[in-house]
């Protein structure tokens, strides 16, 4: 027999259902912070030349990822000086592929938006990427979705450059610094050669740390195994000297005991042959006395 099964019931049950299916395969990239002395934003001459001076990153949907405006609490690499917190002011656009590789914002265009206006460099500010399926429809407040996903500044560091939009650190060949980010969606169904690498290399990644785990646990339960026999042998040996000192406490009580019998038993040896000996002197007092007797009659006789 089948229940009917209200809204109140089966909804919560489909949202917890949605959310467990997203869990199962996002994941929460390392951080980038958005600055020109990121190592990722700094490029050689031929890369300028070539048109390749950005950085790229394979991405996986339902995953995110946050954009760190620079702040003068945060660097990411050795520097001979400390940045000029006037130098730490930068903004953060989402544009279209032409706009990536021309520096040039199209305001008109729809996927050109401003998202983060990095304008306060003693304060933590950051921007979530959430990556959702090309095909899926917006579910939050700051999604992207595509193939495809394109950032870029356009300002130079100077709080008078954040309105800018073009050129600025977008593409900097002179000091070498190029702050682009091309985010491409692997989907799972995709074709793309550099997707099937980064499949590859991340279920590599999830065998090595499998095998790691294994190990950890191999060597943890040979520790553990280790520590138990070492408590065994504790245990063994403590039940082996409590038996001989069992043993030792029975001989020792046995000696004691048979000591104290003997000692017991001499007084009363000695004092039956003292009472057998006094009571053999009166007999020898009576045959000395008779024998005295008869030769002293003998002698009489021999007188007469």
């Amino acid at each position: 027999m089948v229940k009917n099964v209200n809204a109140k019931t089966w909804l919560p049950m489909y949202l917890a259902f949605l959310w467990y299916s997203r869990s199962i395969n996002s994941e929460v990239y390392e951080s980038i912070q958005w600055s020109p002395f990121n190592p990722k934003f700094q490029f050689t001459e031929d890369q300028f030349k070539h048109n390749i001076a950005y950085y790229r990153q394979i991405v996986l949907p339902e995953s995110q990822i946050n954009i760190i405006c620079p702040n003068v609490a945060t660097v990411l690499t050795s520097l001979t000086e400390y940045p000029l917190r006037d130098s730490l002011y930068e903004n953060l656009w989402t544009v279209g592929e032409e706009e990536f590789y021309s520096c040039q914002i199209n305001s008109s265009k729809s996927d050109s938006r401003l998202v983060l206006m990095c304008n306060k460099p003693d304060s933590l500010h950051y921007h979530t990427v959430n990556f959702i399926h090309s095909n899926a429809s917006v579910s939050s407040s700051n999604p992207v979705k595509g193939s495809n996903i394109y950032f870029l500044a356009t300002s130079n560091g100077t709080k008078e450059s954040l309105n800018q939009t073009s050129e600025g650190h977008c593409m900097d060949p002179t000091n070498g610094i190029s702050m682009r980010i091309q985010f491409k969606i692997c989907e799972n169904n995709s074709t793309d050669q550099s997707c099937n690498n980064y499949s590859r290399s991340v279920k590599n990644k999830t065998i090595s740390k499998d095998i790691k785990a294994c190990k950890n646990i191999t060597i943890k339960r040979t520790s553990l195994e280790r520590d138990l026999s070492q408590e065994r042998f504790w245990e063994i040996l403590a039940i082996i000297l409590g038996v001989l000192l069992v043993l030792s406490f029975v001989i020792h009580s046995v000696l004691i005991i048979r000591y104290c019998v003997k000692k017991n038993r001499k007084p009363d040896r000695q004092l039956s042959q003292s009472s057998q000996k006094g009571s053999d002197e009166p007999l020898k007092s009576l045959i000395v006395d008779s024998y005295n007797k008869k030769s002293k009659h003998g002698r009489v006789s021999a007188a007469l």
